[in-house]
């Protein structure tokens, strides 16, 4: 059965997000909430009723231990109400988008959330809504599309438990979202590789899908989605185009790790006996990729893509790069032990055509030598951070 998991996430909010609150204990550190930690360690409290016997409680340490990410000061009363509503915000130095907030509240044993939370989303100082919601469940979402928002403040009333601290474990902008086979009219997948890596295929998935629910959705550029068969991934991919053609209906076009190279400068230089592994991590960056081994390469990259940075150092050093059926960049060698081709694999009638003969190869090779004299390139004063570009007579890059 083919489904669809979307990554329906702002996928910078977190690392450019600062958080206060007027309500929390001592040793709590409000950054945890920007991390993806939603397993938290139960630990006995004086909260009624919440010291389950059934040995996955602790007895809190001394000094109180890291990693709790939100625990209020203050407990609810007798009814679930908070006498004076816990407020956290979270503030950007930049403008992000997402299709609303997902809460993790505490999803242990005890089963404990807020039970009514407002939320409003600002750009500066203009608020672009201002909505309450009332989760019902320790891991709730509560949808709104907003555009260009960098405040957000969150008030709390109330836990579905009396005598309760206020527990988050985590805090998200958007969802993670899956559409099933029967929300999928259409899907066509192109998965390329190159053996001599004489090029660097991207490979794309289009989507044709309609959505079984009444939520409109916010299909951001580079955002990512995972294809399966089953619980087997087909290809993972990020979204490079999306239109909307009637409500509930979309049409994606999507493109793997390749794509993404392909959009993105790498400013070359000469190398010489330099680390075939540290070439690799500056061309991916933060992009997950497998290579081990401790080659070196000697040569000239100039200024290009890092989609064909990549490609030069793979056909240099006889790699591979595929990233199908993966959720990385693989780069590895193949092996060279002779494959045996069984007659009964072989189809027969099929259509041949031949091209020219080639009679003549001709190789031509260029040496790199080092000067030894200087010569002056730039005499300018400049004020802040400036990048030269330096070109030889034939209009190659020069580092």
């Amino acid at each position: 059965m083919i489904k669809m998991k979307y990554i329906d996430k702002s996928p910078t909010a977190k690392a450019d997000c600062t958080i206060t609150c007027n309500d929390k204990k001592s040793f709590i550190n409000l950054e945890e909430l920007n991390n993806e930690n939603t397993e938290v360690t139960q630990y006995a409290t004086l909260e009624p009723n919440r010291f389950i016997l059934n040995g996955n409680f602790q007895l809190y340490p001394v000094p109180f231990p890291t990693g709790q990410v939100y625990i209020s000061e203050t407990m609810s009363n007798e009814n679930g109400d908070y006498i004076t509503p816990i407020v956290i915000t979270r503030t950007f130095t930049q403008k992000h988008t997402s299709s609303g907030v997902s809460f993790v509240f505490d999803n242990n044993d005890d089963k404990c959330w807020c039970t009514k939370v407002n939320i409003k989303w600002y750009r500066d100082s203009t608020i672009l809504y201002d909505i309450t919601y009332y989760p019902n469940d320790s891991i709730y979402f509560c949808p709104q599309n907003v555009v260009a928002f960098n405040k957000m403040v969150f008030t709390f009333y109330s836990t579905n438990k009396p005598y309760r601290y206020l527990r988050i474990f985590n805090i998200e902008d958007g969802i993670d979202r899956e559409f099933g086979e029967d929300e999928i009219n259409g899907l066509r997948i192109i998965e390329e590789i190159s053996e001599s890596s004489e090029a660097l295929s991207i490979n794309t998935a289009e989507i044709d899908m309609k959505s079984k629910t009444d939520l409109d959705f916010i299909f951001q550029r580079t955002q990512g989605i995972y294809i399966y068969n089953d619980d087997n991934l087909i290809c993972k991919v990020f979204n490079s185009e999306s239109t909307k053609e009637i409500e509930h209906k979309y049409n994606i076009y999507a493109e793997d790790y390749i794509g993404i190279l392909d959009k993105e400068q790498f400013l070359g230089g000469i190398y010489n006996n330099y680390s075939l592994k540290a070439i690799l991590d500056e061309i991916c960056g933060d992009i997950p990729h497998d290579y081990t081994g401790t080659e070196t390469i000697t040569g000239y990259l100039p200024v290009m893509t890092k989609r064909q940075a990549l490609q030069y150092i793979a056909f240099a050093t006889c790699k591979v790069v595929d990233c199908s059926r993966s959720e990385c960049i693989k780069i590895k060698t193949l092996s060279n032990t002779p494959k045996t081709i069984d007659i009964s694999r072989v189809m027969k009638g099929q259509k041949q055509s031949v091209g020219a003969i080639v009679t003549q190869v001709v190789i031509a090779e260029h040496m790199l030598k080092e000067n030894t004299t200087t010569s002056e390139l730039v005499s300018e004063v400049v004020n802040g951070t400036y990048t030269f570009y330096v070109y030889d007579n034939f209009g190659n890059y020069i580092e």
